[in-house]
């Protein structure tokens, strides 16, 4: 059994990245009310990153 594929490791370090910058660093709230805020974006693609990444990490390539 393999483990994961560099990929995956790379995009999975990449979503933990945003989501660590989505909790630890304190954003400004939006200048225009129809923007989402920016740690709940960066929650959100960070997770969707991840999952991704763990995804492709673990895709068996023939």
């Amino acid at each position: 059994m393999r483990g994961m594929a560099l990929r995956g490791k790379l995009l999975a370090a990449l979503g933990v990245v945003l989501i660590a910058l989505a909790l630890f660093v304190d954003w400004p709230p939006p200048s225009e009310s129809s923007l989402p805020e920016t740690k709940s974006f960066l929650l959100f693609l960070g997770a969707t990153v991840v999952m991704a990444g763990i995804i492709v990490g673990f895709l068996r390539e023939p």
